[in-house]
């Protein structure tokens, strides 16, 4: 390695050692970084790996062992306090190090997040780009203050800041075929076939996406499928939204699992509107499970969610599931706008009437960046103003 390269060194922490604990996210930035001529062999770009379960000292000492330039964070609701308390004693160490953060709480709050902890700067929206962009100025010495979707505390007014959506998802280099993630030390894949989500729920972070919804090709996924059957990856979790919007297309992508990787666990989250006999089938004849967003069987209080259900419709589509012996998990929500104790009762009922192989049942949480944080006020709703975010209480 050239002595007079800098370092760069990605962190991501991670809820606990689980199969899904995978740092996708910090691969993608790495793969890119690494295939761009006048970064690569100027910066000297590494992950690492840690766990809430640690403790900030901890974390600080071992990024610190060897002090990088820069360091980034991936930033989570689950993880956002304690990264800042980790940048907090980094900063105090290392003066000159180049703090910046990523990800949902970065892309939510990141004005607030420059407010709560010493970073330098903080990346709105999907990363790959903007930092290629600002690190091939700081490795030169230039000012990145005003890279697109780059957000620094220089005493100006703050305004929006115009995200940089990759458009071509193809121009990003695969961080499996390349061999930035060596899929055989994890014990899960998080697997990215697409980008955005075309529904606005109100309650969910996806919905405020700002370039629509953008695919991998099936020719990439079908090469980084062989990967995995050849590495004999045990579990894929598909990290879409909504798997089978694109009916035609996951049917596809289905028919490619199983003739390529038969036996590796895929986990889907689907929509039951776009789930037929054909699908119900294929989802059979591979193995996977499927996790499907109810949220309440009350369509009043989905109408406040910017949801809708039609009871008979759903109950008929999740029927084609149990007769092709597919395997389906039902989440529901308590504390949306509108809902009551018997509201939910009824929710449950429902749900459990479809018999599903598993119910997920989560407080709501008002998260920062959604429509329903923007209207929270007007439903009364009495939450958590750091993470979580969870409800505290409703009218309901």
């Amino acid at each position: 390695m050239n002595v007079n390269m800098k370092k760069l060194v990605l962190v991501s922490i991670h809820i606990k050692n689980s199969p899904q604990a995978m740092p996708l996210a910090a691969a993608l930035l790495k793969a890119q970084l690494d295939s761009i001529p006048g970064i690569s062999d100027k910066l000297d770009v590494s992950f690492t790996d840690f766990y809430a379960g640690s403790t900030a000292e901890y974390i600080s000492g071992q990024i610190l062992k060897e002090p990088p330039d820069f360091i980034g964070f991936s930033t989570y609701l689950w993880n956002r306090q304690f990264t800042e308390e980790i940048c907090r004693i980094i900063k105090q160490r290392c003066t000159g190090t180049i703090l910046f953060a990523g990800g949902a709480e970065a892309t939510a709050l990141p004005y607030d997040l420059l407010d709560c902890a010493p970073f330098d700067f903080v990346v709105k929206g999907e990363g790959e780009l903007v930092l290629a962009e600002v690190m091939k100025r700081l490795v030169n010495g230039e000012s990145y203050n005003d890279v697109d979707g780059v957000c620094v505390d220089d005493g100006a007014e703050r305004s929006g800041v115009r995200q940089c959506p990759v458009m071509d998802l193809d121009s990003l280099p695969s961080p499996f075929l390349t061999g930035v993630l060596d899929v055989e030390k994890y014990s899960g894949v998080l697997w990215e076939l697409s980008r955005g989500c075309p529904f606005r729920c109100s309650f969910c972070f996806e919905s405020r996406g700002v370039a629509g919804v953008r695919q991998f090709s099936l020719e990439r996924l079908q090469e980084e499928l062989e990967l995995f059957e050849s590495k004999k990856v045990n579990q894929v979790f598909v990290l879409d939204p909504t798997f089978n919007r694109d009916i035609k297309r996951a049917k596809k992508i289905l028919r490619m699992i199983q003739k390529t990787a038969p036996l590796i666990h895929f986990t889907f989250e689907v929509r039951t509107e776009f789930i037929d006999a054909e699908m119900a089938g294929l989802f059979a004849s591979v193995n996977c499970s499927l996790q499907i967003g109810l949220q309440s069987a009350v369509p009043e209080v989905l109408s406040h969610v910017n949801r809708n259900i039609d009871p008979d419709k759903y109950a008929d589509k999740i029927s084609l599931l149990n007769s092709a012996g597919v395997i389906f998990g039902l989440d529901l929500i308590y504390g949306l706008p509108g809902d009551t104790l018997e509201g939910f009762k009824h929710s449950l009922g429902f749900a459990l009437d479809l018999q599903p192989n598993h119910l997920d049942i989560f407080p709501l949480a008002v998260l920062p960046g959604t429509a329903l944080y923007d209207d929270a006020g007007s439903f009364n709703l009495n939450y958590r103003h750091e993470a979580p975010y969870t409800l505290i209480s409703s009218p309901g």
